[in-house]
């Protein structure tokens, strides 16, 4: 009886031998195939990065481009010594100018600080959002204009001050 449990245990044994064998088999074929994966994606080299030589030739293709499709205009700067005058004048008075035309929106149209915001910044392009929000603080501080809320819409007027 002993013999006959014994044969029992090897063969119990010998199956499971085989089927942790047979589990190992199909380990190692899967691990062999993730080799080959790995080793795929090794191959592929990542992209290099252009020496400076390469980046300074596209740039020059790039503009040669641009100016030739007329896209790129390198007239935008003044030319001689009168026009530079002109601009610096213009530059001068722009405060001033971006000033009064708030002022005129303000007082000739029942506009609100975004609507006069989008003229001035968008529209037109006298200045950006920021400066012209800088100008507004400068005239309500000098009480030329201020916020008046009409049926919760707040519109911005002209404060007439009398001349004296």
């Amino acid at each position: 009886m002993v013999r006959g449990d014994l044969e029992e245990l090897h063969d119990n044994l010998k199956d499971s031998f085989s089927k942790i064998r047979k589990d190992f088999d199909e380990i190692n074929q899967k691990l062999s195939v993730f080799d080959l994966r790995i080793q795929d994606v090794e191959k592929i080299e990542e992209p290099k990065g252009f020496d400076e030589s390469h980046i300074k030739k596209i740039v020059v293709e790039t503009i040669n481009a641009l100016v030739s499709s007329g896209k790129l205009n390198f007239s935008d700067t003044p030319k001689n010594r009168s026009d530079e005058k002109i601009l610096r004048k213009i530059n001068r008075t722009k405060k001033y100018m971006i000033a009064n035309r708030i002022i005129y929106l303000a007082k000739n149209k029942n506009m609100t600080l975004p609507e006069i915001r989008d003229i001035i910044a968008y529209d037109e392009e006298l200045c950006s959002r920021a400066t012209f929000y800088r100008y507004f603080e400068k005239l309500t501080k000098k009480g030329q204009i201020s916020i008046v809320k009409i049926d919760d819409v707040e519109i911005v007027v002209h404060i007439d001050t009398p001349k004296t």
